[in-house]
């Protein structure tokens, strides 16, 4: 069985296994299971935790290794730094181009 994020996800919201049990619908020992790798959980768990933790199911079941919002916030974070690079002229015609595509967008 491949290493779920479940444990990791509850810890970084700071829950018990209790409370993500009561979240999900399930008890305390299954919870417990799923992060022991003992039993994995029904499709219906998976997107439930996946829509609780607002994360890919991939990310969920450890097929990927970064969730969306850390992948979202460091492609900002790189975009941030080339802007902070450029020199006026340049910056001036990247939020030319960024306003045309949000205007494309709509």
């Amino acid at each position: 069985m491949k290493k779920m994020n479940i444990r990791k996800l509850r810890k970084e919201k700071n829950l018990t296994q209790e409370e993500l049990a009561e979240i999900v619908n399930v008890t305390k020992a299954t919870i417990n299971s799923y992060e022991l790798g003992r039993t994995e959980p029904n499709i219906d768990i998976l997107i439930k935790l996946a829509d609780y933790y607002n994360v890919t199911l991939d990310y969920l079941v450890g097929r990927e290794n970064e969730n969306l919002l850390t992948k979202y916030f460091n492609e900002k974070k790189q975009l941030l730094k080339i802007a902070e690079q450029l020199n006026k002229d340049n910056l001036l015609k990247v939020l030319i181009y960024a306003t045309g595509l949000l205007d494309g967008q709509n």
